[in-house]
């Protein structure tokens, strides 16, 4: 009788780790799903999330898995006609150019509105990041060019004599 008790505690013992071990498993998953978006290696995340144990799925699960499909995003909020769009060099803004006399910086993950650039006097045709993805370049119908802090918004120079 006694060693049967052992046993059956054994046996609870060995349960509550294995399912301690599964659960670690998953927190790890989920980790390295995350890093990997951050990466923009979207199709290794949702490879990773996909590996996770069905039963321990949970909400952190499903929001990554969203958050995996960038090539879905949409971006609210811009005027009738955007004219121009461009990356920044690590992938993870966006400027567009707009008839409402705007450029705006996005959020490239998630499509939330980062900065609007106001200063033209008429629609802004054409958009573009530097190199090092610190200055944004406008050109607008107004006949001017602005060069424009990317983190902060701030309008650092205007190049006049276009026609």
């Amino acid at each position: 009788m006694k060693q049967k008790k052992e046993a059956v505690k054994q046996k609870e013992i060995a349960e509550n780790k294995k399912k301690e071990s599964e659960q670690r498993n998953y927190l790890n998953i989920i980790a390295l799903a995350q890093s990997k978006m951050s990466e923009f290696q979207y199709g290794q995340a949702r490879a990773k999330l996909w590996a996770a144990p069905e039963d321990l799925r949970h909400w952190e699960w499903g929001h990554l898995m969203d958050l995996c499909h960038p090539e879905f995003l949409t971006l609210k909020g811009l005027g009738k006609t955007v004219h121009s769009a461009a990356f920044a060099p690590d992938g993870r803004r966006v400027v567009t150019a707009s008839d409402d006399n705007t450029a705006k910086i996005w959020d490239a993950l998630n499509g939330r509105e980062l900065l609007t650039l106001k200063g033209h006097e008429t629609e802004v045709h054409s958009v573009a990041f530097s190199p090092d993805g610190r200055l944004v370049v406008t050109g607008s119908g107004d006949g001017t060019a602005k060069i424009w802090n990317a983190v902060e918004g701030t309008e650092l120079l205007t190049l006049k004599g276009h026609v």
